[in-house]
């Protein structure tokens, strides 16, 4: 049902509450059993998949990506993953400035991380 749900570009576009309201009674699913089944399905591949908007679909990326990355140095994939999840609209807006100051780091820094 997740996977049906979702929408051309893979993002599930339905709240995890509407499905359960479609779900049959005698089904018995609860919305945890949802929840559940939907990280599962953002374990699968492309990486993102599953994701209810931009910032959660690069939030699994980065996840992905740190499974597979070796720790750096300041932990770049910790402060991109901060910039997802925190100030999306600064980056979008390629306000570095401002995500330094934000983030205490260098516009250098910043945009190393964002690249």
């Amino acid at each position: 049902m997740l996977i049906e749900s979702l929408d051309e570009q893979g993002y599930l576009a339905t709240t995890l509450e509407e499905l359960q309201e479609i779900c049959p009674a005698e089904a018995g699913v609860e919305l945890e059993d949802l929840a559940t089944a939907l990280k599962l399905l953002q374990s699968f591949d492309p990486a993102g998949v599953g994701a209810r908007n931009a910032a959660e679909c690069l939030a699994i990326q980065l996840d992905a990506l740190a499974a597979h990355v070796p720790p750096g140095p300041a932990d770049v994939i910790e402060h991109a993953k901060r910039i997802v999840s925190e100030h999306l609209h600064l980056l979008a807006a390629k306000d570095f400035q401002k995500l330094a100051r934000t983030l205490e780091l260098s516009e250098t820094q910043v945009q190393r991380h964002t690249r």
